[in-house]
């Protein structure tokens, strides 16, 4: 027989289980049986009764949120939507500024990165030169 509710220990068939008491849930592979004491009740709905409940909730709030909504048009309610427009306003205009003045700045300083200081009679390598590598061998041979 078809039962919605089991208890903690039963052996039953495959599904998901919810225990309301804790909150939890639990996926029980067929021929499994539920975890915790004799004392903890589990749920079980179908897919289909899921499914039901689910969009009758959602019907509820796609009729219900509507007529909610017809009694926030006041006067009162028309001046608070207005001062949070002109807030947010405010404060984008104030970001975008800020991003703004940053760019400006990063811009100018990369200004100054960009002017290059290549002379060709320079060689920019990390080695040394010729010459002091064999003043080094000669200053070797002298200390010998």
């Amino acid at each position: 027989m078809f039962t919605l509710r089991k208890r903690g220990g039963e052996a039953v068939s495959g599904g998901i289980y919810w225990c309301f008491e804790t909150g939890e849930r639990f996926r029980v592979i067929p021929g499994g049986s539920l975890p915790g004491p004799a004392s903890a009740t589990y749920y079980r709905l179908p897919r289909w009764v899921l499914l039901t409940l689910l969009l009758l909730a959602g019907s509820m709030v796609v009729d219900t949120l509507p007529n909610m909504l017809k009694s926030l048009y006041t006067k009162q309610t028309e001046q608070l939507v207005f001062g949070y427009g002109v807030v947010v306003c405010t404060w984008l205009a104030v970001m975008l500024a800020v991003v703004f003045a940053g760019a400006v700045r990063d811009i100018l300083s990369m200004r100054e990165l960009m002017v290059f200081g290549w002379r060709p009679g320079e060689a920019y390598l990390n080695g040394t030169s010729r010459k002091e590598k064999a003043k080094k061998t000669d200053e070797k041979a002298e200390k010998k």
